[in-house]
Parts: structure tokens; sequence; C-alpha cells
């Protein structure tokens, strides 16, 4: 087809459709009850409908039209006027006047618009399911049809943005303008992705290669959801200058990290470091606490590691039945604060408690919402901390997998992992970490600097 059909077709036809010859003008005329509308919108149509001569006097000429400034103007003015006007594709105008502004900057004098160019091997088809990235192009200059486009029609300003702010190469551009304003196929106001003709009755195949050019460009195609709730911890944690909290400086530092980090993924991740580092610490500390700087032996050793290498749930279960049993406040012990935290879950936080059995179901834990009480608490959070943590390193196909899709909008529990994960995980874990390193208590703090090896006299 040649540049001059592909240019201008498509998009006269849509500022036509908003003129006083428009086929759904005089039925959209009569039905505006307001006179004062109606005179503002036959003003408004014939402006526009002479912006529409002055483009076709361009056609006429074989040249690129070179002021469409007033015709952005109005077409915009009448998208935020008459937004109920019947089959008007005027986003989809509005982006091509943007690339042929493009393209009438990317072009020479020695381009004609006689020149013919393949506008088959393309086509535009919806994305059945939106990412992050709002727009997007990759050109393959060897293989046209290797090429992909991803418009956000919701924001014509964002393309205009993209493609201002990028390098898109002329062929491209052209391929764009020409699968847009297509009679017998209107768009939305969703994301398009322009890909090879082939592949286009086959959705999941044309999103997954998106993403992969997406994520190869170092994109993001996930919805990135922030955790940005400080710690609120217990008012009773109170620093004590002459405390030496030297021992648990590496620990300080992932709190650091930890406040620094905003998804609330990666967060997670984060302070669960801090879980484990207790979890190994718990056992030595039991045992450095039992010689009280009496002299270590090979046996003692062996000791230490036996009791660090048991599975990482058993060592959990023992962490977490330890802190259990000590004191959150002057007047009840962490098993009651983590147990009223968990019954004030339904209804406040999360209305249908069945989702959360779901989830439990998902984590491979053998609980329901209705079924855990205060003696159950140790054993429980220790597997729900746990089973957290496993859902995000672990990608067997078996398993649950949480990533910020089944995070926010998983196809069962909708968003229960986050409100579960931000409203009750996270702020137990913060509340227990900050305990373990401010108070002084016999599970995780050292009673010596230096482990005894011999007696010197």
């Amino acid at each position: 087809m040649e540049l001059k059909e592909i240019v201008y077709n498509n998009l006269n036809r849509i500022i036509s459709g908003v003129t006083t010859n428009g086929n759904e003008f005089e039925q959209y005329y009569d039905g505006l009850g307001d006179e004062d509308k109606k005179a503002d919108l036959f003003s408004l149509s014939e402006d526009i409908e002479a912006q529409l001569k002055e483009i076709k006097k361009s056609k006429l000429n074989g040249v690129i039209h070179a002021d469409f400034d007033d015709t952005l103007t109005l077409l915009e003015k009448f998208s935020e006027k008459f937004p109920d006007y019947p089959n008007h594709r005027i986003h989809e105008g509005i982006v091509i006047v943007y690339l042929i502004n493009l393209l009438n900057e990317s072009i020479d004098e020695e381009i004609s618009l006689e020149e013919d160019y393949d506008i088959s091997q393309l086509e535009i088809t919806k994305l059945t399911k939106q990412i992050h990235q709002r727009n997007f192009a990759y050109f393959d200059e060897n293989e046209l049809k290797n090429s992909i486009v991803l418009l956000d029609f919701s924001n014509t300003t964002r393309i205009a943005d993209y493609f201002s702010q990028n390098s898109i190469p002329r062929q491209l551009i052209i391929q764009v303008i020409a699968n847009l304003g297509i009679e017998a196929n209107p768009l939305e106001t969703t994301q398009y992705v322009l890909v090879n003709k082939n592949i286009v009755a086959n959705s999941s195949q044309i999103r997954s290669a998106l993403c992969i050019h997406i994520v190869k460009s170092g994109k993001i195609i996930h919805t990135p959801y922030d955790y940005d709730q400080l710690p609120n911890i217990s008012s009773t944690r109170q620093i004590n200058q002459e405390v030496k909290y030297q021992q648990f400086d590496d620990s300080i530092l992932i709190l650091s990290e930890y406040n620094h980090q905003t998804d609330i993924l990666d967060k997670y991740l984060r302070i669960y470091h801090l879980i484990e580092n207790f979890m190994y610490k718990y056992p030595l500390t039991k045992l450095e606490r039992k010689y009280s700087g009496d002299v270590f032996s090979i046996r003692d050793f062996q000791r230490m590691h036996d009791v660090v290498s048991n599975s990482e749930l058993s060592a959990l279960k023992k962490l977490f039945a330890a802190i259990c049993e000590e004191n959150y406040s002057a007047t009840q012990k962490f098993t009651k604060f983590i147990n009223d935290s968990w019954t004030a879950l339904y209804p406040n936080v999360i209305a249908d408690k069945s989702k959360v059995d779901t989830l439990l179901s998902l984590l491979r834990i053998d609980k329901n919402y209705d079924s855990i009480n205060a003696d159950q608490i140790p054993s429980f959070i220790a597997k729900l901390v746990y089973a957290f943590r496993n859902s995000l390193v672990h990608n067997r196909e078996t398993e649950f997998h949480l990533t910020h899709e089944t995070l926010l909008n998983h196809s069962q529990i909708e968003n229960t992992a986050q409100l579960l994960l931000e409203k009750f995980v996270i702020p137990i874990v913060e509340e227990i970490v900050f305990y373990l390193i401010i108070e002084q208590n016999n599970l995780v703090w050292f009673s010596n600097s230096t482990i005894k090896l011999f007696n010197e006299n």
C-alpha cells in the first residue's frame, strides 16, 4: 500500500465520523436535550470538518500534513465534552496524529508518499491480560514479522511520550499507523499488541513473547506492591544505652536494609533472613549459656553442629515455641498477642475467612481459620512464616508460588495473601525481631563474647 494511503485513509475516516457529516452525528445531536450543548457540538464538529479539509489537501498534494496542533486540540476537546458520542474512535485518531508528526520528523526529502509498504505481516490484537509496562516497541530489522509493539489506549499521552522518548524506526511507525483506525477493528481504551499476523489467535503465546522482550529490556511486567508501613513496635521496647547491643550489629544492618526495601515481597524475604539467623542462634545460645564461660570441647562443637543441622521447619518450631513463652508485655505473652491478632483478622481485615482456609491449603498448612487457638499458635505461626518464605523462593510446579500476581489477584483467593502478609505476618515478625534484639533474653543473647577453648592456669 502507498504510504499516502497508510497515513491518511484511516485517520480521515475517524475524523469524518465526528463532523456534521458523520453517520452518528444527526441522531446524537437530536438526542441532546440542552440547546447549549447542541450548539457546542455543532460548532466543534464544523471546526473539526474545516481541519479535515486541510488534511485532505495535504494528501492530494502528496505531503505529510505539517500542522496538526489545532486538529489535536479539537479532537481532545470533543472527546472530553462528548465522551458518550457513539462509535467514535478519537483515541485512535489522536495516536495516529502523534505518529504522523513523528513520521514527518523522520522523513527526508528523498522519501516519497507514493512509495509502497508491505503492511501484511503484522496485525493488532487485544492483550487479554494487562501488564505493568504500558507501552513498548521492538523492531527486528532483519525480520519485520518478528517486531512487536505494545500500546495502551487508556492514555494516549503516554503513547506519545513513549514514542517521542525512544528511537522508534520509521518502518515500525508506519506499521503501527497502518493498523490503527481500521474500519472493521475498533480498539477499546486498553492495551493492544501489534504482532506477527500468524499468531494473533494465540493470546498466551503473544503475551509470553511480549513479556520476554520487556524483561530483557530491563523493564517490569508485574504490578509492584509497596509495603510502606513503618515498623509499629510495642512502646514497651525501650532501648537502654548501657546494654551492649553490638552482638546484633549484623542484624541491625539487615533491619536497615529491610527498611530500605519498599516492595512487600522483597521486604518479607529480608526480614525472614533475621528469623533464619535467630533460628540457628537459638540452640547455640542455649549451649553457650549452659557452659557460661567454661571450656568448650571437640564434643561440644559436635553438639553445636547437631543442633543446627535439623530441618529448618523443626528448628523454626522450637524457636517460635520459646518466643511464645516470652512476655510480649507486662500483662500478656507472645502467644496471646499473636492469637488475638489472628482472631481480629475476620471480619475486620478479611471479609471472607473461607479464602483464608483456601490460602492455608495452598500453603500446605492443614488448618483452617477457625481451628487456630492459643495452644496451636506456636506451631502454626512457625509453619505460616516458613510457608510464605517457601512460596517465594521455591518454584516447583506442584507448589503454590507467591508472585505479585497471585499476591494481589489470585483466581481463587483474590488479594487474601496480600492482606494476611501485610496485616498479620509481617507485623508479627517485626514485633518478634525487635523484641529479640532490644530485650535481653535467654533465646538469642550470648552471655559471653568469646568461647573458652582451654584453661590457661
